[in-house]
């Protein structure tokens, strides 16, 4: 069965499913314009006159068909991920509030996006051109960690609410400052905390001196640190990710206010800004002219190993201490 096949089983599957226990609803497919184009295959469960409801996306679902789930399995799961998802809804958020602007102005927040690769999207949604980029709007409907639902916030909301793009810019902005800290770490401690934690997940939960292999955990960090010394390019000799304290859509926290400026003057240099992807950006010094070098890195790291829906930029940025400019 292709994928189209199995979007018409598993559409009928679920009005099926949703039947036994929901009345005046109805199963709607959909494509789905994601960031950067990206196009998803989706599926909604709409109940008459409900606000809002979960997006389930059938990517992998149809993974589960081809490992060998059975149609009516993956229904019953999809329609369970809708009624998961309804309760977080209600437990955060009245979704009956959605269309009153006063009851759900507080979450709304900013996030960056290309400019080029959303030109579709950017025509029907309020954003503020940054270099090549876009800063957008979302209302955050629920949220565990990284496990968000989110709504996009297009034109009709704001006409709808009868809020100016400054308007909402400037709330969502400061709403973002307000509860999306920044933060500025090494990159080798970025790393050395993922390959330690990976080993925690590995080692038993008994006494603090548990060993990994023999060795304990003291030596297994000076290890991580000796092979990250090892690895380490000339240029990304002092290397810094900047993020914000849930490392969620953080690559907007290097157009908060005097971030860059104030730690460019802490390690006293220019900066160069690579847009790694949607969530932080890596700031490295501007000591020597390998902005080619990076530029390069940047687009393999793009083209290869960052999911497309992440990708935020082939370009890098400089930020300029006697300009105060980022460019």
């Amino acid at each position: 069965m292709n994928f189209e096949e199995f979007v018409e089983n598993v559409r009928d599957s679920v009005e099926e499913v949703a039947g036994r226990e929901l009345s005046n609803f109805k199963v709607i497919v959909r494509r789905v314009t994601k960031n950067n184009n990206i196009r998803k295959r989706a599926i909604s469960i709409v109940k008459e006159g409900q606000n809002a409801t979960p997006t389930i996306y059938l990517d992998k679902f149809y993974e589960d068909y081809k490992e060998g789930f059975r149609i009516g399995k993956i229904a019953e799961d999809i329609f369970n991920v809708y009624k998961q998802g309804m309760v977080k809804f209600e437990e955060e958020i009245d979704i009956d509030h959605i269309a009153d602007f006063d009851k759900i102005k507080d979450r709304i927040y900013v996030r960056v996006v290309n400019k080029r690769l959303n030109k579709v999207l950017l025509a029907d949604i309020p954003h503020k051109n940054m270099l090549d980029l876009a800063i957008v709007y979302y209302l955050e409907v629920s949220s565990n960690g990284c496990d968000k639902a989110t709504a996009l916030i297009h034109n009709y909301h704001i006409d709808h609410w009868n809020v100016s793009a400054q308007e909402l810019h400037e709330l969502a902005f400061n709403n973002t400052l307000a509860n999306r800290q920044w933060s500025i770490v090494k990159i080798e401690d970025v790393i050395k905390g993922m390959i330690m934690q990976d080993v925690l997940d590995e080692v038993p939960l008994v006494e603090e001196h548990s060993e990994y292999n023999g060795k304990s955990m003291d030596e297994i960090e000076q290890m991580i640190e000796e092979e990250l010394e090892n690895y380490k390019e000339d240029y990304a000799k002092e290397m810094y990710v900047l993020t914000n304290d849930i490392k969620f859509d953080g690559a907007v926290c290097m157009f908060y206010p005097d971030v860059l400026k104030n730690f460019a003057e802490e390690i006293d240099s220019d900066l160069y800004i690579i847009p790694s992807s949607i969530h932080e950006v890596l700031l490295v010094p501007k000591y020597a002219d390998v902005s080619e070098r990076l530029t390069s890195v940047l687009c393999e790291v793009n083209s290869k190993e960052l999911d497309p829906m992440e990708v935020l930029s082939d370009r890098i940025y400089e930020y300029s201490r006697a300009k105060d400019e980022l460019f």
